[in-house]
């Protein structure tokens, strides 16, 4: 399928790779068993200068509880907000540990699942999280020096995907 010379490196918790200033750290890498494929998500903390972004996949509850509980740094200006929004990731307990200014979600208009779920944009509301959405604003696109981000995009609001199909 795919014609070339390539190496297949599989990352590992722990693995730290540096692309010119950017640090790219590898928090959490789980393996088998898991109760959900979700949970195999890399989580990752993605760091220029004084800026971190934490990406977290699909990773649901149980990753986030074992994050917690590893006592890794975890804060972050930007948060990728885990499984679309849905009602399986974004604990309480995992917002207040990130802290995040602002907060990423990847999902799809009128998506069959209704991400995100009102339950999530509560909960990102209620710590003024500001929220960029892909249902909303389209292609979203971060510029990130050390000291400063900025977005392509207005943020988008606080409606649950259910809400936001309603409205459109």
């Amino acid at each position: 399928m795919y014609e070339g010379d390539y190496k297949v490196k599989f990352i590992k918790e722990d693995d730290v790779y540096y692309m010119g200033d950017v640090t790219i750290t590898v928090l959490e890498q789980f393996e088998p068993p898991l109760d959900e494929t979700n949970n195999y998500s890399a989580i990752m903390k993605i760091t220029l200068g004084e800026m971190d972004v934490l990406v977290t996949g699909d990773a649901e509850t149980q990753v986030e509880k074992e994050l917690l509980q590893s006592g890794k740094n975890i804060s972050a200006e930007v948060l990728k907000v885990g499984h679309h929004g849905s009602n399986t990731s974004s604990s309480a307990a995992f917002l207040d540990a990130v802290n995040p200014t602002y907060a990423l979600i990847s999902c799809g208009v009128a998506n069959k699942h209704k991400h995100p779920t009102e339950k999530i944009m509560e909960r990102l509301e209620s710590r003024d999280i500001i929220v960029y959405r892909t249902d909303e604003c389209g292609t979203v696109v971060l510029y990130i020096t050390t000291t400063d981000i900025t977005f392509n995009c207005e943020p988008g609001d606080y409606l649950s995907g259910t809400e936001l199909k309603e409205k459109v």
